[in-house]
């Protein structure tokens, strides 16, 4: 289930350390991947930290593009967040594992599809 929550409030939901899904795109290639490394820096302005190999197709798709989403996923997504952790997308189609009813209990992911997700927002670089 999609919360609206104020920016201001957002670092709340991770200060507990959870699971955050980054997903990124260009213009021909879309992905999901799995965060654990991740930390508020500042409050005003709300900035925060992400760490991300530099060998990762992540990190090429948002050198890229510039930008990314941050989705925090609820406990009712346990089993495709895993699934994400186990895919490497250089070698698989990470849509092979996320099917179309993610869609229906997420409401936030994007980028796995061209329109059958979802966009809940943007976070741009700075």
């Amino acid at each position: 289930m999609k919360k609206e929550v104020p920016i201001n409030d957002a670092h709340r939901l991770i200060n507990t350390g959870c699971v955050l899904l980054v997903t990124s795109a260009d213009e021909d290639r879309e992905n999901v991947m799995t965060l654990a490394w991740h930390t508020p820096v500042s409050s005003k302005p709300l900035l925060l930290g992400i760490a991300v190999a530099a060998s990762h197709f992540t990190t090429e798709l948002i050198n890229k593009s510039r930008e990314f989403v941050l989705n925090i996923p609820g406990a009712n997504l346990l089993n495709q967040v895993g699934k994400c952790g186990e895919v490497i997308a250089s070698s698989v189609d990470e849509e092979l594992f996320v099917d179309s009813s993610w869609n229906e209990k997420a409401k936030l992911i994007h980028h796995l599809g061209g329109n059958k997700y979802y966009v809940s927002g943007q976070q741009k670089i700075l």
